[in-house]
């Protein structure tokens, strides 16, 4: 059993969920499977300080083989892909 702390609601920080969206867009439908796999390996699972947050983990948000939209004006192959950053906050 892992032992916790308990609660201080006066302290400083706190733990805080955010949800980031990258748009994965490619003219080439497995050039953009390749840059949705490239943004996977870049962010899933990553921590410490970035752009001065304390970071706790990095994770996806919804099954990365999710939908794939065609954007006929831009001819381009979308790939919405969601992250939960788990983080510190005021």
């Amino acid at each position: 059993a892992e032992r916790r702390g308990a609660i201080d609601a006066y302290a400083p920080t706190h733990l805080t969920q955010s949800r980031v969206q990258i748009d994965v867009m490619s003219a080439d439908h497995a050039v953009s499977a390749t840059l949705r796999d490239a943004v996977v390996a870049a962010m899933q699972f990553q921590r410490g300080v970035i752009g001065g947050t304390t970071v706790h983990s990095v994770i996806p948000a919804e099954p990365l083989d999710g939908p794939v939209f065609y954007d006929k004006d831009l001819r381009l192959f979308v790939r919405p892909l969601d992250f939960f950053i788990f983080h510190e906050g005021n």
